[in-house]
């Protein structure tokens, strides 16, 4: 349940009003879910310790339970990020 296959890229989303944006995802079956029950958004400090790892763990754990995101929710401004490597 949730999570992300080896195969497919996380999607980390930002969504909310303009600067009160909070931290979410995208699961595979493209349902958006409110990931700020983790504890860390996505910062500098979230991706130089890799939280990211962390996060991927917690959505395989938490995703049936994570609050859902309407789609009619504004999404904040996107970038793509590509990393390489998996740790489990």
């Amino acid at each position: 349940m949730g999570g992300f296959p080896e195969s497919e890229p996380m999607k980390l989303i930002r969504f909310g009003p303009v600067g009160k944006e909070e931290p979410g995802a995208i699961l595979v079956d493209g349902t958006h879910i409110d990931v700020s029950a983790f504890g860390s958004d996505y910062d500098e400090v979230f991706f130089g310790r890799q939280d990211f790892v962390k996060l991927d763990r917690w959505l395989r754990e938490n995703s049936g339970s994570a609050p859902r995101v309407a789609p009619s929710v504004r999404l904040g401004h996107q970038c793509k990020m590509i990393m390489q490597g998996r740790q489990d």
